[in-house]
């Protein structure tokens, strides 16, 4: 619904004597002049010579001229001037400017740091202005509303291209930016309208896990190994992960330990490696620690120094074997005497098991060759009563218990052990 006008002035260098001009001596040219559907409109006003005519724009776009039909003036000999075109056109241009929001430079930022948009304003014709300043710009997204702790933003450039720079808050979440409407027109007066960006960036604030499993067992002795499970991980996104032994710190008595500590690797390609510790000849508790920013999110978030929860005790203490006084000093045939036989363990017994089979008799009777007393052992342990009934052979009687009868939760087993007291079988009357 634009107007444009033309002027149109007839004259002769002697004499013009006539001169009209009306709508209908006007022929609108150009692609939108002559356009099936929407084209402009125009009247012709004014008593010359000069006359004015008034084009009002349609909805077809391209060019439009004028033509001014032939014998509209005649001067004095009769002479009747020509058809005559404007040698200049106009454009009707109905489409608005347009405007392009970049990608942001980067998915994910954390508080703090920066994320860019180039914002560009354009037109397929002729862009007359452009302006852009932080009060066009509203931040979207749920960090970007946020009531408290939301980005803020800074406009640069002078256009048509503009740099929109958020800098991170504290409040976690989505950001995008919208930019408000008419901030660029084009030669026709189109204004640009409201544009959002179309992809949005994350504000990450949340560090990566470090998570340390279980050892895989809780007890070991020396040479044997003990694993922990370390795995990296983030709500968002992970970028980087990286984890070698040099980042592992043993802690505990053993891990301590001023000599004969364990060592330690590590495997894998992660996000979960395996700690892998092998047991030293100090015994206690052993833990372990993975240092900080091993893991490092799409945010810049850097993982904080870790701890395992449980450790494991190194113990290279074999469990004891307690073998008890006899029941009594002296026996007789077929009299029983008892020993009492206990296996403990100093950190955590796991099994035992005793038989008469484990029962070795020692003592001048108990190697005879005949005569010699019998066994039997009872119990369910860790207690074992090994009863053992006189013979015919007279002498000394005591008792070894077999090795690796009884072991602990580190492997090691017992040893041989042999009563200290022995008790004497008599079977002579007094005389």
């Amino acid at each position: 619904s634009a107007t444009i006008t033309y002027q149109v002035t007839f004259a002769d260098e002697t004499h013009l004597s006539s001169h009209s001009l009306a709508n209908s001596d006007i022929t609108l040219t150009g692609t939108a002049g002559t356009a099936t559907s929407g084209k402009p409109t125009f009247e012709v006003s004014g008593t010359g010579p000069s006359y004015t005519v008034t084009v009002t724009a349609g909805s077809a776009e391209g060019t439009v001229g004028i033509t001014v039909a032939t014998g509209k003036a005649t001067d004095g000999a009769g002479n009747a001037s020509l058809e005559k075109s404007s040698t200049t056109s106009f454009t009707v241009d109905n489409t608005k400017p347009t405007v392009t929001i970049g990608l942001p430079s980067a998915s994910y930022a954390n508080s703090g740091t920066t994320v860019t948009y180039e914002v560009t304003f354009a037109d397929e014709t002729h862009l007359s202005s452009h302006s852009l300043a932080n009060s066009d710009i509203t931040l979207t997204g749920t960090a970007g509303t946020a009531t408290s702790g939301a980005p803020t933003l800074e406009v640069s450039g002078s256009g048509p291209s503009y740099t929109v720079t958020v800098t991170a808050g504290t409040a976690e979440g989505t950001v995008g930016i919208t930019v408000a409407a008419e901030k660029a027109s084009d030669g026709a007066g189109n204004k640009s309208p409201e544009k959002s960006s179309t992809t949005s960036f994350e504000v990450d604030n949340t560090l990566p896990t470090v998570t340390i499993g279980s050892p895989s067992a809780s007890y070991a002795k020396e040479s044997a190994t003990i694993t922990y499970l370390v795995t990296f991980a983030d709500e968002k996104h992970l970028s980087s992960h990286s984890l070698v032994k040099e980042d592992i710190t043993l802690t505990g008595t053993a891990g301590t330990a001023t000599s004969g500590t364990p060592t330690v690797e590590v495997s894998g390609t992660g996000p979960s490696y395996t700690v892998t510790v092998t047991a030293g000849s100090a015994e206690g508790a052993v833990g372990i620690t993975v240092a900080t920013g091993k893991a490092i999110d799409g945010a810049g978030n850097a993982s904080l120094e870790k701890s395992s929860m449980t450790s494991f005790t190194v113990d290279n203490t074999k469990p004891t074997v307690t073998i008890g006084e006899p029941s009594a000093s002296y026996a007789k045939e077929s009299v029983t005497i008892t020993y009492q036989v206990t296996f403990a363990d100093e950190t955590h017994l796991s099994s035992h098991s005793l038989v008469k089979e484990d029962i070795t008799l020692t003592g001048t009777a108990g190697t005879a060759t005949s005569g010699a007393p019998t066994v039997e052992v009872s119990g369910s342990g860790p207690s074992y009563t090994v009863t053992v009934t006189a013979g015919t052979a007279e002498g000394t009687v005591g008792i070894t218990v077999a090795a690796e009868k009884a072991s602990d939760g580190a492997g090691n087993k017992s040893p041989e052990k042999s009563s200290t007291t022995s008790f004497e079988v008599d079977n002579t009357l007094p005389t």
